[in-house]
């Protein structure tokens, strides 16, 4: 019987990987993409983690299992809620393999928490809350993992500094979480019985968001003046995934199929488009008239960001106060602090709102109308809600660049153009793509400035793109 493995890298670009094969640095990428067959693969829209595995993992699209993002706005809420396994609306193809008798393996692919009952292991990955949480299936296969590696990890804390010795650290962690993900596999690949056995190394995307500036020389923040192990970083990591798939092809036989593949590719982010502040300026959007708000928008207009409080609340150390409390926690604790004296979504008259910006990423945005009876103080009314709609895109057809006739946007669609299926309920009304791939757009903290164009809110220098990759290998390839 064949069997298959998937092999995940999460951001895996041939932007990258074609010109580091054709210098040589990638010599196992070069034999697959030889005696394979390989293209591009396109992403979903957005391009991002979320809605481009689940989408892999069911086969539909989002319309369909529900997931265009991480987060999603609450039906008849103003606010958002994190997803997970559970709010996937159909079967997975884990489900489908359990269910055809086939022993599956499958590890840290993310949306897979809270683990279902398979036919085979599961180890979850992106979005499970710690390995403190039950992250396997069976249960009981959680304590060989850590009978094999005791400090086993779900996924790096995200400390990154531009401290030289705090950079490094969070590299190394980086380099020390793929490591202790491939011992892993190998225990899988060797010890247990599978039909179809796969991983997700998210360690691509990680070292791409944070060092990508260090290997652009175009980017506003790029310096020259770094450690050649930061200068090389995502070159390194890279070469690391390169070792393993030599593992790999040195112990597979005649009756294996490799699928080599990316959520998304990758590449440069520049500046960031809020574009809440744009719908305010062409009177789409309202702020309240209360002394809370124009306190909020004071503190912003002098620098007082949120990028600014949670660099002062990690700097007092507010992650350490509470060792027992898990990540996700922690982090719910330091958003409601930070909101508190930022400007958020409870500052908006909602009353007078038409249209509100909630979500995207990576040059594409999300904007919901604001429409009576499908939201709780909705100012549109349905029969309005076509014209608005349509004038709203033309207002985003002419967003151009500051000082400049140059245009930002480039397409723009309204849900149902791409998507079907009984999740458009919980849908954005327009989704848009910046033409200027460079230019990304906040998913989280839409208020962390007054502008309409400004720098990203975190320390990332590269962000997703929709040309990832796809590699099939095997002795019927």
């Amino acid at each position: 019987m064949e069997k298959v493995i998937v092999i995940g890298i999460d951001g895996g670009t041939w932007d990258l990987i074609k010109p580091w094969v054709e210098n040589g640095n990638l010599p196992t990428f070069k034999k697959l993409m030889q005696e394979g067959a390989w293209g591009e693969l396109e992403s979903t829209i957005p391009p991002m983690t979320g809605p481009a595995w689940v989408s892999f993992s069911t086969g539909k699209n989002p319309g369909k299992h529900g997931f265009y993002n991480f987060i999603a706005k609450a039906p008849g809420e103003y606010k958002t809620k994190l997803l997970n396994a559970k709010d996937i609306k159909c079967k997975t193809l884990w489900e489908i393999l359990s269910i055809a008798r086939k022993k599956i393996a499958v590890l840290n692919v993310p949306v897979t928490y809270p683990i279902k009952k398979v036919n085979g292991i599961m180890v979850s990955g992106l979005l499970t809350p710690s390995t403190k949480s039950d992250f396997t299936y069976p249960p009981k296969f959680k304590q060989k993992i850590f009978d094999l590696i005791p400090d086993y990890k779900i996924g790096v804390k995200i400390r990154y500094s531009n401290n030289p010795s705090q950079r490094e650290a969070f590299l190394n962690r980086i380099i020390s979480n793929f490591d202790k993900r491939v011992k892993l596999f190998k225990y899988l690949f060797s010890n247990e019985k599978w039909d179809f056995l796969m991983v997700l190394f998210r360690a691509t995307d990680t070292v791409q968001h944070f060092f990508w500036r260090f290997m652009d020389k175009d980017h506003p923040l790029y310096s020259n003046d770094v450690d050649s192990d930061i200068k090389n970083a995502i070159l390194n990591v890279y070469k690391k995934v390169d070792e393993f798939l030599n593992w790999l092809l040195e112990s597979i036989d005649n009756n294996i199929t490799i699928i080599l593949m990316s959520d998304h590719g990758f590449g440069s982010i520049y500046k960031n488009i809020y574009i809440n502040n744009w719908l305010k300026s062409k009177g789409y959007l309202f702020y309240k008239r209360n002394t809370a708000r124009i306190i909020r928008t004071g503190m912003v207009r002098t620098g007082f960001s949120p990028r600014n409080m949670y660099g002062f609340l990690m700097k007092i150390g507010f992650s350490k106060l509470a060792p027992f409390i898990n990540r996700n926690i922690k982090m719910r604790l330091i958003n409601k602090v930070v909101k508190k004296f930022v400007l958020s979504f409870s500052d908006i008259n909602w009353s007078k709102t038409k249209a509100f910006y909630i979500g995207g990423g990576s040059g594409y945005g999300f904007i919901y109308i604001n429409l009576s009876g499908r939201e709780p103080e909705g100012a549109v009314r349905e029969d309005n809600y076509k014209k608005l709609r349509d004038t709203l895109i033309n207002d985003l057809k002419e967003l151009t660049y500051p000082d400049s006739n140059k245009k930002l946007i480039g397409n723009i669609w309204t849900i149902d153009q791409l998507y079907n299926g009984p999740s458009l309920e919980i849908a954005p009304d327009i989704i848009f793509q910046t033409k200027d791939s460079s230019f990304g757009s906040s998913i989280k903290f839409e208020f962390n400035t007054l502008k309409i164009i400004d720098k990203p809110i975190t320390n990332t220098s590269g962000t997703h793109r929709m040309n990832g990759i796809f590699l099939i290998y095997g002795n019927n390839i």
